[in-house]
């Protein structure tokens, strides 16, 4: 035993200064107790060296045991099938799957390699693979060797960040086109197993039989449209989905020719498309009501469409005078995206377009920003709305657009709604101005509260989310009112959205009533929307490309 008495012990964690003798008395009595604790270091530094050698024994005899050791090769498949991204495709990188997975043990590796599957998907960033393309392009060819007889999923970008290799190589303009031409080629090996293709800057031209999706941008300046058509990809007979999108570089630029135009002179279109997304930036490049219902009468298996319109024009409301209606059986999504700098559409676009359409089974009617009509007695323009089947579920449109008695008239015949978004655009003084009497958030929110008086009607009874885009303030008690209201209803309304246009300045609900509202059900966001930067890498990466 260790003797731990000292004549100093009353002493001990006081402000006591010891005297020069009874100094040295100190230091006799450490000095045995020292090198005591020297002893016990040094039997500790053993025992945790031997402590040491024996873990790394347990261990590792541990690990011949190991459950995931043990697992069937099946089930190890499995699991790697499952690692990769799903909302994207893998990337040529050691720290996602499939390259992780491949790089934990030997074992491991060889049953990664003869996975087809997880091979399957892949985003190449052209000017990251052209910037050291000795090993790059040669590592795209066997990751699609890896993927075997799989359909595979490609996304191919050109746009990004360059590096100062890839600059370099950039300034050599022929190497580069040679470059990328090789690139192309390591690609169109494995063509004929292509099952969706995302390009950017599209430079590519060969057939795929198995192609059912293909998502593409282009620009007048990157790109010439030939190169659409010499896809080829018209002869895919299982092609159901394309999603288009264009960028105008020069707006101005009267060469360019119109997105309608250019579309229907391609053979893309069939029967078979069940999905359509088409997009542009610029007034040159959206659909005209016209050109939209010749496309539509096109496609009558479609279950989605969204594009951009142009506005109306004189000749277009002329043109579709008498036509017949189209009918749509299975399409159940139909979205308008926002003109922007294109200008205002008009209830007569909208009109003229859904008012020729026959759509049974319309679940999502998205609709953007509308001019105000000039109002008369007989003005109904909005009737359009009305005349589609009520079995609507998700409905999008501009509050400030239409009147009070318009929007209750809107809401009380969509009588299924389940999701409403509605854009409020009179606090950034619209383009256009507002209609004479148009609705506010404030009417809506007492248009949707429930009454509890007996005989009362509630509107859009099976809603479950509300969602109001740029909203003027509101104030609390609407609000407190609505979500009881809709919560104490007890059909299922689970989410209120609302992004201010201006900040509030102070908080609506504490954090206990924002947590009594989640624990009915009911999610409150109240927001300031912030302005989101993207963020672009400092050099080119596998990711890039790639949404955010």
């Amino acid at each position: 035993m260790i003797d731990l008495n000292s004549p100093f012990k009353a002493q001990l964690h006081t402000n006591f200064v010891p005297s020069d003798a009874e100094c040295e008395k100190i230091r006799a009595v450490l000095a045995p107790r020292v090198v005591q604790l020297d002893l016990l270091h040094q039997r500790i530094r053993e025992l945790s060296a031997e402590r040491d050698k024996l873990q790394a024994y347990v261990d590792s005899h541990a690990a011949l045991i190991s459950y995931p050791r043990r697992l069937p090769v099946d089930v190890v498949r499995e699991i790697f099938v499952a690692c990769p991204p799903t909302d994207r495709n893998a990337v040529m990188s050691a720290h996602e799957a499939p390259l992780l997975v491949s790089r934990i043990c030997s074992s491991w590796r060889a049953i990664a390699l003869t996975t087809p599957e997880l091979w399957a998907s892949l985003h190449i960033s052209a000017i990251f693979v052209l910037e050291d393309p000795e090993r790059r392009i040669p590592a795209i060819s066997q990751w699609l060797q890896r993927s075997g007889s799989c359909p595979i999923s490609l996304s191919l970008a050109f746009m990004g960040r360059v590096g100062p290799q890839g600059l370099k190589m950039m300034n050599n303009f022929d190497n580069w086109r040679g470059l990328q031409a090789a690139l192309m080629e390591c690609l169109a090996d494995s063509a004929h197993r292509w099952g969706r293709l995302d390009i950017w800057d599209l430079t590519l031209g060969v057939a795929h039989p198995l192609l059912a999706m293909i998502q593409a941008s282009y620009s007048a300046r990157s790109a010439d449209t030939s190169a659409l058509r010499q896809l080829g990809i018209s002869r895919g007979p299982n092609l159901r989905r394309m999603n288009i999108w264009r960028l105008d570089i020069n707006p101005d630029d009267a060469e360019q020719p119109q997105l309608d135009v250019f579309l229907l002179d391609l053979p893309f279109f069939s029967k078979n498309f069940t999905h359509l997304h088409i997009e542009s930036t610029g007034p040159s490049g959206g659909l005209s009501p016209i050109e939209v219902l010749n496309l539509l009468s096109r496609c009558p298996r479609l279950v989605s469409f969204t594009f951009m319109p142009t506005i109306t024009r004189t000749q277009d409301v002329d043109r579709n005078s008498g036509r017949e209606p189209i009918t749509l059986p299975f399409l159940e999504s139909f979205t308008m995206i926002e003109a922007g700098a294109a200008g205002l559409l008009t209830l007569e676009t909208l009109g003229l377009i859904l008012g020729v359409l026959v759509l049974p089974a319309l679940r999502r009617l998205h609709i953007p920003t509308v001019e105000p009509p000039v109002r008369s007695g007989l003005d109904r323009r909005h009737i359009f709305l009305l005349e589609i089947e009520t079995g609507l579920e998700s409905l999008l449109i501009n509050l400030d657009r239409f009147t009070t008695a318009e929007i209750l008239e809107i809401l009380g015949h969509f009588t299924n709604l389940a999701e409403l978004k509605i854009l409020d655009t009179r606090a950034v003084k619209p383009i256009g101005g507002l209609a004479s009497g148009s609705c506010t958030v404030d009417g809506l929110l007492r248009f949707l509260t429930p009454n509890a008086e007996a005989g009362a009607v509630t509107l859009c009874p099976e809603l479950q989310t509300l969602e109001i885009r740029n909203s003027s303030l509101v104030s609390r008690e609407l609000l407190d009112g609505f979500a009881r209201g809709r919560a104490e209803l007890g059909t299922g309304f689970r989410r209120l959205d609302i992004s201010w246009f201006t900040d509030p300045q102070e908080q609506l609900f504490s954090p206990d009533e924002l947590a009594d509202f989640r624990a009915r059900g009911v999610e409150l966001s109240l927001v300031v929307p912030e302005n989101l930067r993207s963020r672009i890498p400092a050099k080119s990466s596998p990711w890039t490309g790639l949404p955010n």
